[in-house]
């Protein structure tokens, strides 16, 4: 049976071959629900950003078991959307955090001179780490 809940909290981590999240629901009807949140069917390392969402899940009433939390793909279209929303945000935020990028001008160069920018940065570091007199003043 299809059931909605609020996400609430992570209890815990059960590594295996496909881990999994238990995680605590509330709902109007029930007061606590704890749920499996699947790796195979849900990005369970975003699991954070969802907390405050209603979840759709689905239980065998007739068994005492954790209940499943169903595959992202069939959440409602509002909890998948949130996600892709923050994780875009997300990935904007870390991105203007790059040196290269940080400038206004650097975001309106061509791609090929952001790539050798690029290229440029990471041999100067990887010359840095070799040296092993790097901090020592000549």
């Amino acid at each position: 049976m299809k059931k909605s809940a609020k996400f609430k909290k992570i209890i815990g981590i059960v590594n295996c071959s496909s881990p999994y999240l238990i995680i605590h629901l509330e709902s109007k009807f029930e007061e606590t629900i704890y749920a499996e949140l699947s790796s195979d069917s849900f990005p369970i390392h975003h699991a954070k950003m969802m907390m405050g969402q209603e979840l759709l899940f689905d239980r065998d009433d007739g068994q005492n078991q954790l209940a499943r939390i169903l595959p992202f793909t069939r959440q409602k279209p509002e909890v998948i959307s949130k996600l892709i929303s923050k994780l875009i945000n997300q990935g904007k935020h870390k991105l203007s955090k790059i040196p290269v990028l940080d400038s206004q001008d650097s975001l309106q160069e061509d791609t090929k001179d952001l790539k050798n920018k690029l290229s440029f940065l990471l041999k100067l570091e990887s010359l840095y780490l070799e040296d092993p007199h790097k901090d020592q003043i000549t």
